[in-house]
């Protein structure tokens, strides 16, 4: 029956509940209506029949109205499935008042003339019936709510607590009533008005001792986090609590992610890492110094280089220019800019999509000279360590990565732009890779225009690894650990820094508008986390435990032992020497650099090489110019 119901078409099922409507008011009028009203008052003398038929106007003309109005008013168009409770009730109103108040009308009509004190009679009937037809309509919904919802869940749903009893946890549950495969079994809150109460018929959990009890009997169960006023601080307090319960923890989108991200309520979300990090927020930066200006973001389809296009475009430039080699991400890119000016309304922003290569100096020139700009965001780089590290990649590497850096800073001197940022990388700092030593020379480059060009001011921000950036060892993690492990490191010892990315992004904008001429800003990454500790929480928090030996059901961590070019640790100085800047996230380092004419006859040497497939000539220059490099065998 319920299968036929759902599989039922739209006008079909509309079809039915007229019909139920109508058979509503049909008992009705019958029970509580003229005829049998009549009938009583007649001691049963007179036939049921006649009087039926000869009252029958009483209800075709008031049932006729009452539907004709319900369905102009749209009452038949919400899906009774996923009606809430209170959805229509004022329409189902409205209909139960033209029900009442036009059965009084034309059954006080059927009579030539009436006493004056049976009139208060038809009225209070007429409102008896049009009360019991308003609780009909309603029940009818909800009864049939019942018979479409799920009765039982599936064989090995999942078992759910839903962390947070207010507006977002009510509408999770409401939400995953319909999904078989996950069951709410109780919500927590700690709320006081909250203890001892239920909801939605489920239990309100007030305590870490009651999730202890429920975890002992439902081992699979999870936590989804559906609580968006708890600060940033907060939320790690409560994961780190749950993570003690070694329970599966979920976040759930927000109101504004809801609406501007077009997750859905019962998107379970992994947790992000600022929930896992002891890091603390970015506040928010003000860049009111980029508006009405032109920018350009080399790299805009990557991962620094998309949110720094995000956070300039909502500061309101004059025209954003997207400067990147990927043809895909390009278009990804362009197309998220036109979808945050339309959800935003942003006017007067001009969004330029360049599919351009940093290497070729004659397509850098075209886009400077094509275009005023202002300002320029130099992200991009080939920054993969192992990649790079591979003979047949370290000449196109070194090509992106400093002679494209090279061509931007010329074109950059040569159009007289007002500011020129690099975005630098922790691996620059005495540097075992290619990697490193290349975005190291990339900086000198910068530091020798910053001499020679005063017009433009050159800043380069150097940081380290950036949370869910590709490359990142998060996503890598996830992978591993949704397919039951092993979770691979390199070392059990190795350290990173960590920062989301949408906080690096924040910080380099502010540094690089507020540098006046050949810095190298260093980020506060806070401290240096384990990577090793980092798995463990990550595999914690899935709900698995980590596996102490074989074959006891959790999931293993293995050493795989470093990478060509990796660092067991991360340095953002060279020099040691740093000096605090208006920003206390952001510090300035004292570093000596070359001259430009020094700088200038170092990349001459190395574009010779590059242009010969001269592996080694480029190392000697690398070993020769970048200091504390020393490449791993």
């Amino acid at each position: 029956m319920t299968l036929f119901l759902i599989n039922l078409s739209r006008p079909a099922k509309i079809i039915f509940l007229i019909i139920s409507d109508f058979f509503v008011g049909f008992t009705i009028w019958v029970i509580f209506g003229s005829p049998m009203a009549t009938y009583l008052s007649s001691e049963m003398q007179v036939s049921f029949r006649d009087l039926f038929f000869d009252q029958i106007l009483t209800f075709i003309y008031p049932i006729f109205l009452s539907i004709f109005y319900l369905f102009i008013s749209g009452f038949y168009k919400p899906l009774t499935r996923f009606k809430s409770s209170g959805e229509g009730f004022f329409k189902a109103f409205f209909g139960a008042v033209i029900f009442g108040l036009s059965y009084i009308i034309f059954f006080v009509s059927s009579f030539k003339e009436i006493q004056t004190n049976f009139l208060l009679v038809f009225i209070i009937q007429g409102a008896l019936l049009g009360s019991i037809f308003l609780a009909g309509t309603l029940f009818t919904r909800e009864f049939a709510k019942y018979l479409l919802l799920p009765k039982s869940k599936a064989d090995g749903a999942s078992h759910i607590i839903i962390y947070g009893a207010g507006d977002i946890g009510s509408e999770l549950f409401k939400a995953l009533e319909f999904d078989n495969t996950r069951e709410v079994i109780a919500f927590y809150d700690d709320s006081r008005n909250m203890i001892g109460a239920t909801k939605f018929g489920v239990p309100v959990v007030s305590s870490f001792k009651a999730l202890k009890k429920l975890k002992k009997g439902y081992p699979d169960l999870q936590v989804y986090l559906a609580a968006p006023s708890l600060t940033s601080l907060e939320r790690r307090e409560i994961i780190q609590d749950l993570e003690l319960l070694d329970l599966s923890v979920f976040s759930v989108p927000t109101y504004n992610q809801l609406i501007s991200d077009n997750h859905s309520i019962a998107s379970a979300q992994q947790l992000s890492l600022e929930d896992l990090l002891p890091s603390g927020r970015i506040e928010k930066i003000n860049f009111d110094y980029i508006q009405k200006k032109t920018l350009l973001i080399t790299g805009a389809g990557g991962s620094i280089g998309s949110e720094l296009v995000r956070q300039i475009l909502t500061s309101k430039p004059k025209t954003l220019i997207l400067f990147e080699q990927s043809e895909y991400n390009l278009f990804k890119i362009e197309h998220e800019c036109l979808e945050i000016i339309k959800d935003k309304a942003i006017n007067n922003v001009e969004v330029k999509a360049v599919l351009g290569d940093v290497r070729k100096l004659n397509q850098v020139m075209r886009t400077f000279h094509d275009s005023e700009i202002d300002i320029v965001f130099h992200a991009a780089a080939y920054k993969h360590v192992p990649l790079v590290e591979m003979p047949p990649n370290i000449i196109p590497s070194m090509e992106n990565n400093v002679i494209g850096t090279l061509n931007m800073c010329k074109a950059a001197a040569e159009f007289c732009i007002d500011r020129f940022v690099l975005v630098s990388s922790d691996k620059a700092v005495r540097p075992t890779n290619i990697m490193g030593a290349s975005k190291r020379l990339a900086e000198l480059i910068c530091q020798g225009f910053a001499k020679e060009f005063s017009q433009t001011i050159f800043s380069m921000v150097r940081f380290g690894n950036v949370i869910n950036s590709s490359g990142s060892v998060i996503p890598m993690f996830r992978d591993q650990i949704a397919k039951g492990g092993p979770v691979t490191i390199t070392h059990k010892e190795i350290t990173r820094y960590f920062m989301t990315i949408p906080e690096a992004a924040s910080l380099v904008i502010a540094a690089g508008i507020n540098a006046v001429g050949g810095e190298v800003f260093l980020l506060d990454m806070g401290q240096q986390i384990k990577v090793h500790d980092l798995a463990k929480r990550m595999i914690r928090l899935s709900g698995r435990s980590v596996s102490n030996k074989k074959d006891d059901g959790g999931i293993e961590i293995i050493e795989i032992g470093l990478r060509p070019g990796e660092k067991m640790f991360e340095e953002l100085l060279i020099s040691g020497n740093e000096e605090k800047t208006i920003n206390d996230k952001i510090y300035k380092s004292i570093e000596t650099s070359l001259s430009f004419e020094d700088m200038m006859s170092v990349i001459t040497e190395l574009h010779e090489y590059i242009e010969s497939l001269n592996i080694n000539g480029i190392k000697n220059i690398l070993k020769s110019q970048v200091d504390g490099y020393n490449p791993q065998s």
